[in-house]
């Protein structure tokens, strides 16, 4: 399994970066920009350029090439995982900004299971404060009556 991240996003053109390197541009084309983007979560791409742009670049290993898809789906891609590129190759990227239907989905998912857990949480806090409540409550009825059976006593001893 392939997770591809960057700092690619709406409206903005970025380096992209795949596990912790570059990106290099052999066989890439506008099908493995789509399928990237989409990977990411947005619709598809918006531009897509390779170059050597910032100083930054040669700070990075070049992880990822020869990314070649039959079509705008990951599932469709092969691609190399120790390309012989420079930096030169290296892809830029700008991902349409509106969120597919299919990550809104997974990200409303995750946030379902998060509000549940919350809640559980909330509610086992409550249980427990409750129960503290009660415990207490017994404990000083308890020492109450104790008291009171001692102070009656004592007379007799």
């Amino acid at each position: 399994r392939v997770a591809i991240t960057a700092g690619v996003g709406s409206g903005i053109l970025g380096l992209l970066i795949f596990d912790g390197g570059t990106v290099c541009d052999h066989y890439f084309n506008r099908n493995s920009a789509d399928a990237i983007c989409r990977k990411m979560g947005y619709n598809g791409q918006m531009i897509w350029t390779s170059g050597r742009k910032w100083d930054i670049q040669s700070n990075y290993d070049i992880t990822l090439g020869g990314v070649s898809c039959s079509s705008g789906e990951w599932s469709s891609c092969s691609y190399l995982l120790s390309p012989n590129c420079g930096h030169d190759e290296d892809v830029f990227l700008r991902c349409d900004g509106i969120e597919s239907d299919e990550s809104k989905s997974k990200k409303m998912s995750a946030t379902t299971i998060i509000v549940i857990t919350v809640g559980v949480i909330v509610g086992v806090i409550l249980f427990l404060i409750a129960v503290a409540h009660v415990y207490v409550y017994y404990v000083k009825r308890k020492k109450e009556k104790s008291t009171d059976c001692d102070s009656a006593l004592r007379p007799l001893l």
